[in-house]
């Protein structure tokens, strides 16, 4: 008994431990004399809309602070559009107002409403889940 909880726990602990791992890889340098000069942030935002495609949800950050939520529309030369989920209205934002664009959102936080990551929906899975296991083990070991 004691074996399968020990082993349900280290492979737990690999699985949180590998994104980690996996982040923690350097990217090797470029090959070559090339003279390919960075693209700007607008460039970056840009491709990043692109990239997404339209109807992508996603969470857009702008400069000055304010968040939007929704669906991605057209884009254009300098901005898209963006079906806006709370306010329930299509909106067009211009490429060099956006500090970042973010894949997906969450539900809205009652306290400030802004919307919850989702990316911390699994953190609390994974929390709960270790700490389950954590008194498994710990209930399994007080027995003996």
């Amino acid at each position: 008994m004691k074996q399968i909880l020990i082993s349900a726990l280290t492979a737990l602990a690999l699985a949180l431990t590998a994104p980690a791992t996996l982040l923690a890889q350097t990217q090797p340098a470029p090959s070559g004399n090339t003279a390919r000069a960075k693209p700007s942030e607008s460039e970056k935002v840009k491709e990043k809309v692109n990239a997404l495609g339209i109807g992508h949800r996603v969470t857009v950050v702008l400069r000055n602070g304010n968040e939007y939520y929704g669906a991605l529309g057209e884009s254009g030369d300098d901005g898209f559009e963006l079906s806006e989920v709370d306010l329930n209205q299509k909106i067009t934002i211009a490429y060099s107002d956006v500090k970042k664009v973010r894949n997906g959102f969450g539900n809205p936080n009652k306290f400030n409403g802004k919307r919850w990551h989702p990316g911390w929906h699994i953190a609390g899975l994974l929390t709960v889940i270790g700490l389950t296991v954590a008194l498994a083990v710990a209930g399994a070991t007080a027995r003996d």
